[in-house]
Formats: C-alpha cells, sequence, structure tokens
C-alpha cells in the first residue's frame, strides 16, 4: 500500500500473554517530527474496528455467498473472530448465526443475541459485523449454523 503525504493515525492495541516478554516496536520515517501517544480515552474513534473490519471484509476474495447479493465473511485478527454480513441486495437480510459449538470464545455483548448466537438486521446495500474473542491461548472448537430471512 503506497501512503500518500498527509496526517495518518496508526491504532495498536497488544494482547500480552503473562510470563512472555511485553517488548512492542514501531518505527516511521519523516522529515518531519512523530509524535506518539498513548490516548487516555477508552475509545475515542467509536466504531474504528468494525469500519476497518468492514473494509478488510469488501475486500476479501473468501466471500461465502448467500441468496438475493449477500455474502458473509469471517476471518480471525488476534484473538477476535471477525463475523461481517455485506447486503448488496435490495432486501433488508435478517441473519443469525448459531453457536452449536464454540470452545474458549465469547461474543461480545455488543453484538450478542444470547449467549449462543449473533444476529444482525443488514439493510439493502448495508454492512453489519460483530466479533467474538478467544478466552485462553489455545485453540477454539467452533461449530455454526445460519437462520436467514429476508424481508
Amino acid at each position: 500500500m503506497e501512503l500518500e503525504q498527509g496526517k495518518y493515525i496508526v491504532r495498536t492495541k497488544v494482547y500480552w500473554v503473562d510470563g512472555e516478554d511485553h517488548d512492542f516496536s514501531f518505527s516511521t520515517f519523516s522529515s518531519n517530527p512523530v509524535e506518539i501517544k498513548v490516548l487516555e480515552e477508552e475509545d475515542p474513534y467509536p466504531g474504528f474496528m468494525e469500519k476497518v473490519f468492514i473494509g478488510t471484509a469488501e475486500k476479501s476474495p473468501n466471500k461465502f455467498k448467500f441468496s438475493h447479493d449477500c455474502y458473509f465473511i469471517s476471518a480471525w485478527a488476534g484473538p477476535y473472530l471477525w463475523l461481517c454480513g455485506l447486503n448488496n441486495g435490495d432486501k433488508t437480510w435478517n441473519l443469525k448465526i448459531d453457536f452449536e459449538k464454540k470452545n474458549n470464545l465469547k461474543i461480545g455483548k455488543k453484538y450478542r443475541d444470547s449467549e449462543d448466537s449473533i444476529a444482525f438486521k443488514i439493510p439493502p446495500k448495508g454492512r453489519n459485523v460483530g466479533w467474538a474473542k478467544r478466552l485462553t491461548v489455545g485453540e477454539v472448537g467452533l461449530k455454526w449454523k445460519f437462520e436467514q430471512n429476508w424481508e
């Protein structure tokens, strides 16, 4: 990716593992001074991660196609399992993902329909994303099924 001249924000979040080194490196090159600071706010850019993942999902060649020009994409980013629905159609897509098996994984409250499911109501030409988090280092056992309809 080639960057154009301008200001950029690089947001990092480091997931430390107890008992391991906690070194972190970040390098930049600029003829002007570079400012690096820790943000005190919990989330100064609401929806930032959702926007990043939706942008990534839209470009993914690994889309699972449903009817009515709708797509589902999932991917791991660090300890997070991202789940994204892209609706390129003309009807509202109601998508529910039921986890029949989810060892070592917890669905984020913001996205949870129940303890074992995530539900999206995605309008025509809309996108929606949610995630679940790996609880501990190690494998995650997953099995899911979809319930869906269009209105």
